[in-house]
Formats: C-alpha cells, sequence, structure tokens
C-alpha cells in the first residue's frame, strides 16, 4: 500500500510501499479508518501478487489519476540503500570496513561507523532533530543536521535505533563516492536504468528539516509498483 496527504508542495506518503495480497471488501474499509484516524488525504493501492490491480482512493486521487505525482518520504531510503549496495559490489564502499574520507561528515563518524551499520540503522545516531541546538524555525543543512546529530550521539552503540541522520550521512557519503550530487547518482544509478521516468529526487529542505538521503523523492504509484518489482 502506498498512502499520501499533501504538505508543503508534493503530497508525501504516510504509509509504506509494498506487494499486497489480494485485499477484500472489509480490509478496504478498515484501510478508510485508518485514513481517516491518521488524517490523511489521499491514498492507492496497487499490485496484488498475481499482478492484479486494486485501487483505494480518497480525497482528491482517482483511479484516472494514480500518476500524481507524491513524495514518497521514508521510501527513498531504500534507493539510497541499493545504491550503497552497488558501490560496496563494485568495490567501491566496504560493508564492514573503514568509511572513506568524507570531508562533508564529522570524523567521528568516518572513524567509527560502517556501512552496514549506517544502512541498518545500528549507529547510534539520534535524529538530527534531538541535537542540542535543534530549532524548528530554522534552516538546517545536511552536514549541520548530522553533525548536531553525532555531538549527543553514543556512536560505540551497536542497537538499532531508527533516525533518519542515518541516511542523510549515507546520502553525503554516496556524493562523495560517486562524484555527483545525490540526485544526478540517484538519476544514472537506478532511475534511468530501470525506466523510472517521473521519479526523481528533489531538495524537500524547508525550516527544521532537511530530507536528501532520508526522503526527497518525488514519484508516482506506477513507478514505485516497478521499484518493488526491480
Amino acid at each position: 500500500m502506498t498512502a499520501s496527504a499533501a504538505s508543503r508542495g508534493w503530497p508525501h506518503t504516510a504509509g509504506v510501499g509494498c506487494r499486497a495480497a489480494t485485499r477484500s471488501r472489509t480490509d478496504g474499509a478498515g484501510l478508510e479508518r485508518w485514513l481517516e484516524r491518521a488524517d490523511v488525504d489521499y491514498g492507492a493501492v496497487a499490485i496484488d501478487s498475481s499482478g492484479r490491480e486494486h485501487h483505494f482512493t480518497r480525497g482528491e486521487w482517482s483511479e484516472k489519476n494514480i500518476d500524481k505525482p507524491f513524495e514518497v518520504m521514508s521510501i527513498s531510503k531504500t534507493m539510497v540503500a541499493a545504491v550503497a549496495l552497488r558501490y560496496v559490489d563494485e568495490g567501491r564502499l566496504s560493508l564492514d570496513g573503514p568509511l572513506p574520507d568524507v570531508p562533508t561528515l564529522p570524523d567521528e563518524v568516518v572513524e567509527e561507523l560502517t556501512v552496514r551499520r549506517l544502512l541498518a540503522h545500528a549507529t547510534g545516531l539520534v535524529d538530527f532533530r534531538g541535537a542540542r541546538d535543534y530549532r524548528e524555525d530554522r534552516p538546517l543543512t545536511r552536514e549541520q543536521a548530522v553533525a548536531g546529530a553525532a555531538s549527543v550521539s553514543d556512536l560505540t552503540s551497536l542497537d538499532v535505533d531508527y533516525a533518519s541522520t542515518n541516511y542523510i550521512a549515507t546520502g553525503l557519503l554516496l556524493e562523495e563516492v560517486g562524484g555527483s550530487p545525490l540526485d544526478k547518482i540517484l538519476e544514472r544509478e537506478l532511475f534511468r536504468p530501470l525506466g523510472l521516468d517521473s521519479t526523481r529526487l528533489v531538495n524537500n529542505d524547508r525550516d527544521g528539516f532537511v530530507g536528501q538521503g532520508s526522503a526527497g523523492v518525488v514519484s508516482t504509484l506506477g513507478d514505485i509498483a516497478k521499484w518493488y518489482d526491480a
């Protein structure tokens, strides 16, 4: 299921993308109740294990408009992880060895962490909104987000604790290794080869929020279905 809600320009996902089994009418009613409780305006369901399409819409979305672009939020992380693992396969990164020098990351992050730990959220890094000097009413860069989080984190911890900071850091790492901005890397490595013609990474930064790497991909339901089939 992919559910999306209108927010600052692009609608964004409030759920996750997945290949779903056939749903009954009862499940549809339950999904509608979930959308109402979560205050989500738009939703769509697509592609079961038999290849049959199912549609559930609310608000402005309809079966005739399922190609409307929306911000897929944390589905972006799966795309960043795919590129990181490709670079591991190509020998450009080590999964468990030291990170390469990345001037845009704090020294302690480069020295302590690995690609495996970043992708698994097993770094000790807190969410950037947990930094001492974080303020939701001012802009910040990706570099500032990672540095602020690292300053209040125990980077020796191997506990798994979901934090967007891990993928913001991974995005900066990929830029250093790939030699291009993250949007160009995703276009070159994933979107173009997979035929995701309606998918791109945008700058979704705003006061108190920085997303590229952990979020920021804008796509359509059709392209997300292709991505999960890739």
